[in-house]
């Protein structure tokens, strides 16, 4: 059960700045071929999972929505959500669709009083990975096996590479710090 969907942008969570005791709209999207019995909105609260019924919102296209109520009962309140079919039983947490329990810190997650300057309002930012940026110094690139990560030897891949989920923190591709000044204006 793929393109279940969920984010922080204002369509899938209604408020994005809030109090401790606030009470937000989450919404789940699901392909419209889906045909579930029950959608739930599952809520970590004092060590207890809470499960809450969420409401279809509407159908579009080939999606359909749904809502439901997440109260801030905690400066960070974590969530998932349960879709129950009935030849199936999958989660969505912030790591994808699973067929079970996700660990905690996989949750969703949102944050209570939590509120950002003023003149955050008309900024833009941009996000930089160095490693994938560009290669400003190719005598400085990590070479394989040059040194162990959680007792694994690194690997230096080549730049066109596309990184594998299996190689994670041991690939190296050379971008550097010079790569993103020579990028500069």
């Amino acid at each position: 059960m793929n393109h279940l969907y969920h984010d922080a942008t204002p369509f899938y969570t209604s408020l994005s700045e809030t109090n401790l005791g606030d009470t937000l709209t989450v919404r789940l999207r699901l392909p419209s071929s889906t045909k579930p019995k029950e959608v739930l909105l599952v809520v970590l609260k004092y060590g207890e999972m809470h499960r809450t019924p969420m409401k279809h919102f509407k159908t579009v296209g080939s999606f359909q929505f749904f809502e439901g109520k997440l109260e801030l009962h905690a400066l960070t309140t974590k969530y998932i959500f349960n879709v129950l079919t009935d030849t199936d039983t999958v989660q969505l947490s912030g790591r994808g669709v699973s067929r079970v329990n996700p660990p905690f810190r996989d949750y969703f997650q949102f944050l209570a009083d939590h509120h950002r300057p003023d003149w955050l309002e008309d900024r833009v930012f941009y996000q930089i990975f160095p490693d994938r940026f560009e290669n400003g110094d190719p005598s400085n690139d990590v070479q394989t096996g040059e040194y162990l990560y959680g007792k694994k030897p690194v690997v230096k891949k080549a730049w066109n590479e596309l990184p594998t989920r299996a190689g994670n923190v041991f690939e190296h591709f050379g971008g550097d710090l010079q790569g993103i000044t020579k990028r500069l204006d």
